[in-house]
């Protein structure tokens, strides 16, 4: 359902969902995120997303960027909440 959701949002949303969803899978391997974890985390990058359309190749790499980045930190914020 998320690639689904993905698609309805815009043609941005795609690129947002594959980088999200490489960044949590890394995370998870790592340990740092449950496998459960996963989903909610491209959720929730992809409900903060503002879809646009995509014309180049650079602006699909800009949203990749961003994407990373906004993944790493929602994983590091939830992360934060656990610490003592």
């Amino acid at each position: 359902s998320l690639g689904y959701q993905a698609l309805q949002a815009g043609p941005s949303a795609m690129t947002v969902m594959n980088a999200t969803n490489e960044v949590a899978v890394s995370a998870f391997l790592s340990g740092r995120l449950s496998f459960n974890q996963i989903a909610i985390l491209i959720d929730r990058v992809l409900q903060q997303h503002v879809s646009t359309s995509v014309s180049s190749l650079e602006e699909v790499i800009e949203i990749d960027q961003q994407a990373r980045k906004q993944t790493e930190y929602c994983i590091v914020k939830s992360l934060d909440r656990f610490k003592d």
